[in-house]
């Protein structure tokens, strides 16, 4: 097995593992949340890269700082720049710690976030094969995989993502925007309705349950799960 240590234009710093026949061919790709990865491959077939650090200007590379709201009306659209289609899987979550994997554009991520503190909690976020993440969908998630699409909406210099969610969410759009630290000021658009960052209503695994137990048909089985992710 041959390693690989990769620098990147914007200071990442990973390292590939590649058959021993050849060395990576390594390209980058954007992920959605606006943080690099890179997808390598020798001789056509992939090869396992992982972030060992992110971008060095970050003030804390492991910090994740958002806030959440309520979209009120369609504005968002005229402002548009992209759109990526993203299914998160719930591998783990204990008292607000969770573990998640996304596939989102063909790229492959586990994330690991601690409980929510304010507008922040601590996040780490390495790339992994994709058929490695499909098979943690299908047998560790139980269920738990939500489908959204993330658009990318340019304001006032700020990046916001408006999540348009399908399937047992479907019809709920979510605003938010990642923040460099937690007094950054920003302007809001007209668009934007309340904010629900800190509402334990708005997180996804009570919206689910929320959804579910409403549903004047909804199976038995699927009434217990709900109280068991609440819980």
């Amino acid at each position: 097995m041959a390693f690989l240590l990769l620098p990147s234009n914007a200071r990442d710093m990973l390292i590939c593992a590649a058959p021993d026949e050849g060395l990576p061919e390594v390209r980058m790709i954007q992920s959605v949340a606006s943080r690099t990865y890179w997808r390598a491959s020798v001789g056509g077939a992939a090869a396992s890269c992982s972030v060992l650090r992110r971008r060095a200007d970050d003030p804390d590379m492991s910090l994740e700082i958002e806030r959440k709201f309520l979209v009120a009306n369609e504005g968002w659209k005229t402002a548009v720049t992209r759109s990526v289609r993203i299914r998160d899987g719930l591998i783990a979550n204990n008292k607000g710690n969770k573990a998640r994997v996304r596939i989102a554009d063909g790229v492959a991520t586990i994330a690991l976030k601690s409980q929510r503190r304010g507008r922040v909690r601590t996040e780490f976020e390495y790339a992994v094969p994709f058929a490695d993440a499909e098979e943690m969908m299908r047998t560790m998630c139980d269920g738990n995989v939500l489908d959204k699409v993330r658009h990318f909406v340019s304001h006032a210099g700020s990046n916001w993502y408006v999540d348009v969610y399908q399937g047992v969410l479907d019809g709920v759009v979510m605003a938010e925007i990642e923040l460099a630290d937690a007094g950054q000021e920003f302007a809001l658009p007209d668009w934007i309705g309340a904010e629900v960052t800190s509402d334990p209503r708005y997180r996804k695994i009570n919206m689910i349950a929320d959804r579910v137990a409403n549903q004047k048909s909804a199976d038995p089985e699927l009434l217990a799960r709900a109280g068991e992710v609440i819980a």
